[in-house]
């Protein structure tokens, strides 16, 4: 079978490019010829109008960063991402070319959010609810996220009829079962994020070996929410870090004594490599973002790793777990999402 992804693979995002890389290659093991279809609107790209046009000179050390980690991620790309297509910038594009897939899959990380939906390609753009491809193509999400606990029921409407065309849905989040469900979705399923596909020898063979990593404290936050709890980090000595090569920023983690964040992939490694982890949210409500935590850890019994930001202290670090206990658990879910894959491929 000839399988086409789509993806947020092109995100300047750690776990974006890493879940793209674990599906592909997932695909692959099960005998299938597979391509990353490279598709990635114009506003997305790096250049002097969208500099101009979203104002990014208004904080420009931060535009310089995000590009320095851009470049990290390409090289990434580049490596392992070696079935990319030809770019395709829009979904008349992908709607006048893309043809000769028997199988498509759209997923995971937040491929249906809203947002993208509204203005992916200013006015919206269904590309990543499959709206292209040959009526004969089978349509699958795979592990799909919408990045919310309430979707628009404007939006539900829209998508409904592209939905219905699918032969197989599944989700990364509890959430999503009751999204999916409501734009005509039948017997939706949760599964797996990608990266838990694969086991930590599965990343143990991109690690550069020969590097070496000091075992120490270490956190990595998104939106710079580390600021929220900067004192507690200074305390507890915790080397912060963000932009590195990926195999790099993997075997941090793999190093850590301890790992603070508020990012997903971040957990999914740290499970993986039996790293003691706290995850600090700003509500440990189960509301929005904070779904793929609770879908993820509430199964293999770790809610109690999630503690809210503002009460975040030194004794939120202090804890011991039982690893073979979780590895049996987490071998369950992931084989859920292997006999997704292997059942609705074939």
């Amino acid at each position: 079978m000839k399988v086409g992804i789509i993806t947020f693979h092109w995100a300047t995002n750690y776990g974006a490019v890493l879940q793209a890389y674990a599906l592909q290659e997932a695909v692959k093991s099960l005998g299938h010829e597979v391509e990353i279809i490279n598709y990635k609107p114009r506003l997305y790209n790096d250049n002097l109008w969208t500099f101009i046009r979203f104002r990014k000179f208004l904080n420009f050390n931060k535009y310089k960063i995000d590009r320095s980690k851009e470049q990290l991620m390409e090289s990434f790309r580049k490596l392992c991402l070696t079935s990319r297509t030809e770019r395709y910038s829009s979904l008349s594009q992908l709607q006048k070319n893309v043809h000769d897939y028997d199988v498509l899959i759209t997923g995971s990380d937040q491929v249906l959010n809203p947002s993208f939906l509204q203005s992916g390609e200013w006015g919206g753009s269904t590309a990543y609810f499959l709206n292209f491809g040959g009526e004969k193509v089978r349509r699958l999400s795979y592990a799909a996220s919408f990045g919310t606990t309430d979707y628009p029921e404007l939006l539900i409407k829209k998508v409904k009829p592209l939905i219905e065309r699918f032969h197989a849905v599944s989700a990364r989040e509890n959430s999503g079962i009751e999204i999916f469900k409501a734009m005509g979705a039948k017997n939706p399923t949760v599964v797996c994020d990608p990266t838990l596909l694969q086991n930590a020898d599965f990343y143990d063979n991109i690690i550069d070996k020969e590097k070496s990593f000091p075992i120490k404290k270490r956190g990595y936050f998104l939106r710079n929410r580390e600021k929220k709890i900067a004192d507690v980090l200074t305390r507890l000595d915790v080397s912060i870090f963000k932009d590195e090569f990926i195999t790099d920023w993997i075997a941090s983690i793999k190093k850590s004594s301890h790992f603070i964040t508020n990012s997903f992939h971040g957990v999914v490694f740290c499970l993986l490599y039996h790293v003691p982890f706290t995850v600090v949210l700003e509500t440990l409500e189960n509301v929005e973002m904070n779904d793929r935590f609770y879908s993820l850890l509430t199964p293999l019994g770790l809610t109690h790793r999630m503690v809210l930001e503002s009460g975040f202290s030194e004794k939120d670090i202090d804890f011991d777990e039982d690893w073979e206990q979780i590895d049996r658990k987490l071998e369950s879910y992931r084989r859920i999402g292997w006999n997704f894959l292997k059942n609705n491929i074939n």
